[in-house]
């Protein structure tokens, strides 16, 4: 897990229409979250946006995206979601809400 904190992911963001494709001008990215099917929210994050074009395909609307820090991630996510880690790939795994609450609580104070 210590890798995961100190690494870049890519997380879909929603499109504003009449924007240069990939390019999120909004300050306020709304990210892709799902619900699981027991109705958990679900936020989808990739290690790479290479890894997000298949997945986005099938969500219209969300062709931008944000590359940044995973811990940065969690610092703004406010309540503890799932996370959904490169979702559909063999090298995707998933974060119950517990892991990610205990992950934002390990996170050290901002400077």
């Amino acid at each position: 897990m210590r890798y995961l904190m100190d690494a870049q992911v890519f997380m879909p963001v929603e499109d504003e229409a009449n924007q240069i494709k990939g390019f999120q001008r909004s300050t306020r990215a709304q990210p892709l979250v799902l619900e699981d099917e027991t109705g958990t929210r679900v936020l989808v994050l990739f290690t790479s946006p290479e890894r997000a074009k298949a997945f986005v395909e099938n969500h219209p609307g969300y062709g931008g995206g944000l590359l940044t820090e995973f811990a940065w991630v969690l610092r703004k996510m406010g309540a503890p979601a799932g996370i959904a880690l490169n979702p559909g790939l063999d090298a995707g795994f998933d974060l119950e809400p517990e892991m990610v609450a205990d992950l934002m609580a390990s996170l050290p104070p901002e400077a």
